[in-house]
């Protein structure tokens, strides 16, 4: 693990491989009370990146970070949409 301070703050930098994998800090997975085959949740606000740890149900991190869609989205209509496009995939393939 590589160490930098800049600006009054000292950040662990960490390499992406090839895969675009990395390594997320020790400290880091203390602070956020992470193991293995944890799931987490990323979200991008600009230049910056939030991550998150996600317990239980995505639907828990409902209203943590700021909201970037301005109408809620109409899940039954997704899910008979979504339906639909299926089945007509799989008619085509016969």
């Amino acid at each position: 693990m590589l160490y930098s301070y800049q600006g009054g703050r000292f950040m662990l930098i960490s390499i992406l491989t090839q895969k675009g994998q990395t390594t997320i800090p020790k400290g880091i997975r203390n602070h956020l009370h992470l193991q293995s085959n944890d799931k987490i949740i990323y979200v991008r606000d600009g230049e910056r990146v939030y991550m998150q740890t996600v317990r239980g149900n995505v639907l828990d991190t409902a209203g943590s970070f700021k909201k970037s869609f301005r109408r809620p989205i109409d899940f039954k209509a997704l899910r008979e949409k979504t339906k639909r496009q299926v089945a007509h995939a799989i008619a085509r393939k016969g």
